[in-house]
């Protein structure tokens, strides 16, 4: 929005590999993808080495990202920080630690002091650091790494700045900025409190890089966030599709839900095996009276049969077991009373894959012009 072109490189993708890898809000083409990765590819092969995925799409970004001249690329980190294939960049503009929760705990650590540690890896001498609302002793961790790289100016949400949210209509909020002589009121398409968290980083990130308020006020108001809190209208039925795909992100789902009037009874749920799946399917019984069970498309994807027998066990309330059956699902859905809310969220490969089996193509994360 302030005339920058800008990269940026998120995992995983809810449909398609290339909306990894987005310039000016737009994805990649398949074509520039295969380009970037067969010049991966012969190097691998000249060097006698072997990538992951992760980190192949990474190079691939570089490369995209230096052939297209971006002004900015804003790289997520894909694993921890410290060893991520991203933390080859030795001096960033500017490095973010967004929040520290309980997650790949058998990669990271056993508790967030030392999940903390490792995503402070990406922490640079002389280059600022903004962190989100953290605990204390995330913080502390955080302040460590800090102090030993050497001098590092961390800006700290709650203390340096702050932002606050209302919600203003399903799949809308105002949100309010403020550091000590600064303030700012913005309209936005993210909901849910976190999204306070979330935006309030953007925003100081943005002034401390010298973008406008005007620039900051028009870009955040076109932001698109596909299946995070995301509101769409099929079939006469109303659908919230969200990510939530491990604890930390269903209670900022059930924090959203409590703030609805009348928020769904129906909800469409797949989970992996890897995450603590019959807590939240407990977190969320509170608001769910059907279940629609389906698998996401993974080795590591938990069965419906034991999610089926989970909440028949425990009396959550109905439940149907699609399997891999989609097609079937969606039949499920186009018979439902037209008014009807419906919560489809779980693993982020199944969100994407109920989202384009019901035809809502994946739009853009934010896109140059976009009319309001």
């Amino acid at each position: 929005s302030a005339g920058l072109c800008v990269g940026l490189t998120i995992s995983p993708h809810l449909i398609s590999v290339t909306e990894r890898i987005v310039i000016d809000g737009e994805s990649i083409s398949e074509g520039t993808l295969s380009k970037a990765a067969e010049a991966v590819k012969v190097l691998c092969e000249q060097l006698s080495i072997e990538l992951s995925q992760f980190e192949v799409i990474t190079l691939c970004a570089f490369l995209i990202f230096r052939e297209a001249k971006v002004d900015y690329a804003v790289v997520e980190v894909g694993l921890g920080g410290r060893l991520d294939a991203t933390n080859i960049i030795s001096k960033p503009d500017i490095t973010v630690i967004v929040s520290i929760s309980d997650d790949h705990q058998e990669v990271l650590g056993n508790s967030l002091a030392e999940i903390a540690k490792e995503k402070a890896g990406i922490i640079k001498n002389k280059v600022p650091c903004v962190v989100g609302l953290v605990p204390e002793e995330v913080l502390s961790a955080i302040s460590i790494v800090a102090n030993s790289v050497g001098q590092v100016e961390l800006s700290l949400s709650g203390l340096d700045f702050n932002c606050k949210s209302e919600l203003q209509s399903l799949g809308r909020a105002r949100y309010y900025y403020k550091e000590l002589d600064f303030e700012l009121e913005l309209d936005a398409h993210l909901v849910g409190n976190h999204q306070a968290n979330n935006l309030g980083l953007a925003i100081r990130v943005s002034r401390i890089l010298g973008i406008s308020s005007e620039a900051i006020i028009s870009g955040v108001g076109q932001v698109c966030w596909p299946c995070r809190l995301e509101v769409c209208l099929w079939n006469g039925i109303e659908i919230l599709f969200d990510c939530a795909h491990n604890l930390a992100g269903i209670h900022s789902l059930i924090k959203y839900l409590a703030l609805l009037k009348d928020g769904p009874k129906h909800i469409v749920i797949g989970a992996l095996q890897t995450k603590p799946w019959d807590k939240m399917l407990l977190e969320l019984s509170s608001q769910i009276e059907h279940w629609f069970v389906i698998e996401p498309d993974s080795v590591q994807a938990q069965s419906c049969e034991n999610l089926s027998q989970f909440i028949s066990k425990h009396e959550l309330g109905s439940v149907i077991s699609f399997g891999r059956d989609y097609t079937g699902l969606v039949k499920q859905l186009a018979a439902l009373p037209s008014g009807t809310r419906v919560l489809v969220t779980g693993s982020i490969y199944m969100v994407g894959a109920v989202r384009r089996v019901l035809g809502l193509p994946v739009q853009p994360i934010w896109k140059r012009g976009r009319a309001e």
